[in-house]
């Protein structure tokens, strides 16, 4: 959703790094491994070459995720709705030439400038809450994926304690409006959450979030995602990602901890509870409508 008053936005006065210049050191990070580890899942239980999949990441952001891949030598793309975000991976077309601009932006009707069909996989990185029609998108998504093609999606749990962004407890659980507003507004002004830059106030730091929380994140339980994805096409698997990284995690473990491991997977529900707790991974295939 486009903002439409005065106030800065909040990425631009949260620090956040996405709006530098993207260098060769960014695309080295934790989080794209990570990425990495479960698109080569994905690739082996398909029974095909990673580097023989089509991957768009839709909400590329600087193209950070781009670019390590096609240093794997993966042919990847990514869109993205900031054009500042697209300026900022600049970098990666002269790095990685091709025919096609490896990041573009998402037509203001919500459509990709790609064929019905084109993607092997498509990933979805800390997107989903950041969508306000998300049944638009995951139609879109439904359009781009192939045949066999599979959505891979991370956000953030809708009960987690800590919002991810703004660094405040609780308040995202609330309903969108004067409620939430004035909360947030409240607990920035105590000194909770994300501070603000040397030449703005704590009350103005208050309205900033505010605005974004209402206008920029939309927390949905995984219920209702899966439904809206479902309607357009996308089946999500919500427990395929959590079951692999509990098994590998297993792996690590010996003796006596891996016993207490085992012993507290049959207690309690630990996939249910990163699901509504910590951070949601699905995986998404089409069916027919």
């Amino acid at each position: 959703m486009e903002l439409t008053s005065s106030l800065p936005k909040f990425r631009e006065c949260s620090g956040d790094r996405k709006y530098r210049d993207l260098s060769p050191v960014d695309l080295q990070t934790e989080d794209n491994l990570n990425l990495w580890r479960h698109l080569e899942n994905l690739a082996q239980i398909s029974g095909r070459e990673i580097t023989s999949l089509r991957v768009l990441d839709f909400g590329c952001g600087r193209g950070e995720f781009v670019g390590y891949l096609r240093s794997k030598g993966v042919q990847a793309f990514g869109v993205e709705i900031d054009e500042k975000l697209i300026a900022s991976g600049a970098m990666l077309e002269t790095m990685y030439p091709d025919s096609v601009p490896l990041l573009s932006l998402v037509g203001s009707d919500g459509k990709v400038g790609f064929p019905d069909g084109y993607f092997d996989i498509i990933v979805a990185n800390q997107v989903f809450e950041h969508v306000a029609q998300l049944d638009g998108v995951a139609a879109e998504l439904y359009r781009l994926l192939g045949t066999q093609g599979c959505l891979l999606t991370l956000f953030p749990a809708r009960f987690r304690l800590i919002e991810p962004h703004y660094h405040l407890a609780l308040v995202h659980w609330l309903p969108k409006g004067a409620l939430q507003q004035a909360m947030i507004r409240l607990l920035v002004r105590l000194g909770f959450g994300v501070p603000p830059p040397g030449n703005m106030s704590r009350q103005m730091m208050g309205r900033v979030i505010a605005e974004y929380a209402q206008c920029e994140t939309f927390y949905r339980s995984n219920k209702q995602i899966g439904g809206l994805c479902s309607a357009r096409g996308i089946e999500l698997d919500f427990r395929l990602i959590p079951q692999q990284m509990l098994s590998k995690k297993l792996e690590r473990l010996s003796g006596l901890k891996r016993l207490a491991y085992v012993g507290l997977a049959k207690l309690l529900p630990l996939i249910a509870l990163r699901n509504n707790f910590k951070t949601c991974a699905a995986v998404g295939r089409k069916h027919r409508l």
